[in-house]
């Protein structure tokens, strides 16, 4: 298993593209997710990748995920493709165990006949001989011994993997369900901002405390002339539900940002935040530039 995993970090996860523009992995998703779905989240990598967050986050995460990094250059260097170009849009959709699902991923200048001579390639140059992969119409697979990975695509270029790389059967069942409409966040998806550089809707219920219980949430972060907004509702119990807790937050987020002695940095996050009603939701909003982001980051690492 930990050598198929490391095949499929290689050859796939580590394609992820930071250049282009969201679309077609959301609407790929939205027209095969089943009704199981109860948590959505959805990437737009070319938005990500011209962030300072991104130029500064990165590499830091490329340091503590050696065999990504590997896997980033062997890609480049075996399959002569950029992994830097070739994804464009992510969306991943999971249960409300988060034990299945699948990830969408968007592919720029990849077709089926390039991934496999890919994975093939990259097996080689790993040195692993008992690799096969084969191909069974939309579906492709890539054996390591007696172990399997499991991936399809819709349409020309979207990829889908399921959260079990192993399970051909998740991956069947998480692409071609047609049944998000009638999911756990269907209310949220029609909602939330699918154009945001980052977007995610929950349908699962939460306890926020021991008096306010969470429905369902939705929210966007987008990347605009160097600054960062945010942006999440929260549908509660009911409007005077809603109310209180706003009431309740924005008090709280008011009193924090007047302590003596708080970093600048997280001030300035503090005083950005609004919390307000809106009918059964509770309304979070923020706007800040990036450069105090990275200075409020530098802050909590020192």
């Amino acid at each position: 298993m930990a050598s198929l995993r490391s095949l499929a970090a290689v050859a796939l996860v580590s394609m992820v593209s930071l250049t282009a523009e969201a679309g077609p992995a959301w609407t790929a998703a939205k027209a095969n997710l089943p009704k199981e779905t109860a948590v959505l989240v959805g990437l737009d990598l070319a938005q990500l990748q011209k962030s300072s967050l991104f130029s500064f986050g990165f590499p830091m995460m490329l340091s503590q995920q050696p065999e990504l990094k590997e896997g980033l250059e062997l890609v480049k260097s075996t399959c002569k493709l950029d992994p830097m170009k070739i994804v464009k849009d992510i969306v991943i959709g999971a249960d409300d165990k988060q034990k299945h699902g699948a990830i969408y991923i968007t592919v720029d200048g990849l077709d089926q006949a390039k991934l496999v001579s890919c994975l093939e390639a990259v097996a080689a140059a790993k040195g692993k001989k008992d690799t096969k992969v084969k191909t069974d119409g939309k579906i492709t697979e890539l054996a390591v011994g007696d172990k399997s990975m499991f991936l399809t695509w819709i349409g020309t270029n979207v990829i889908v993997i399921p959260h079990e790389l192993t399970s051909k059967a998740d991956l069947q069942a998480w692409s071609g369900a047609k049944g998000l409409a009638k999911s756990k966040v269907a209310r949220g998806m029609g909602k939330v901002n699918t154009s945001a550089a980052v977007w995610a809707v929950s349908g699962m219920p939460k306890d926020l405390d021991d008096k306010t219980k969470m429905k369902m949430g939705y929210g966007s972060v987008t990347l605009s002339g160097g600054k960062l907004g945010a942006d999440m509702k929260v549908q509660l119990a009911s409007a005077d539900a809603a109310k209180a807790a706003a009431e309740k937050a924005q008090k709280e987020l008011t009193t924090l940002a007047a302590s003596d002695g708080l970093d600048a940095g997280l001030k300035a996050v503090l005083t950005a935040v609004t919390v307000k009603a809106t009918g059964d939701e509770l309304h979070v909003r923020g706007s800040m530039p990036e450069s105090d982001v990275l200075q409020l980051v530098g802050a909590l690492m020192r």
